[in-house]
């Protein structure tokens, strides 16, 4: 018990700093699944700030890639893109035929109104 407590204080201290990557990697490979409802709301809200973060500072002259996204965010593609459409940012497709989230939009905003539950991959390892 006393390891998984500390494994979720390591994991409160990464939400603090703002290390979303890690944070929700060590969710998804040490918590428990009452460890994992109770973050859900700091993961969410982790993933909206992650978010904010590429659209203001990363990538500035190119979009960013939504397929790297989802793998940071530990999300499926599709749920990135819904994701990106709640904050009010939009995405589009590049010559490739990629899905990319165009930087330097002024239109983000946080969707806590309607924050939607987006699952984490690697927690399929737990059974509801």
């Amino acid at each position: 018990m006393m390891v998984a407590l500390s494994s979720l204080s390591f994991s409160s201290r990464l939400y603090r700093m703002g290390n979303y990557k890690n944070f929700l990697s060590r969710i998804a490979s040490e918590a428990t699944y009452l460890q994992y409802c109770i973050s859900e709301p700091h993961i969410r809200e982790m993933r909206s700030v992650a978010v904010q973060y590429i659209n203001s500072v990363c990538y500035k002259l190119q979009p960013y890639p939504l397929l790297r996204l989802s793998q940071n965010l530990m999300m499926k593609e599709l749920d990135v893109e819904s994701l990106c459409h709640d904050c009010g940012l939009e995405t589009c497709t590049d010559s490739d035929g990629f899905t990319v989230l165009t930087t330097k939009q002024s239109t983000f905003r946080s969707p806590e109104d309607k924050f939607k539950v987006y699952d984490l991959i690697g927690m399929e390892r737990m059974k509801r």
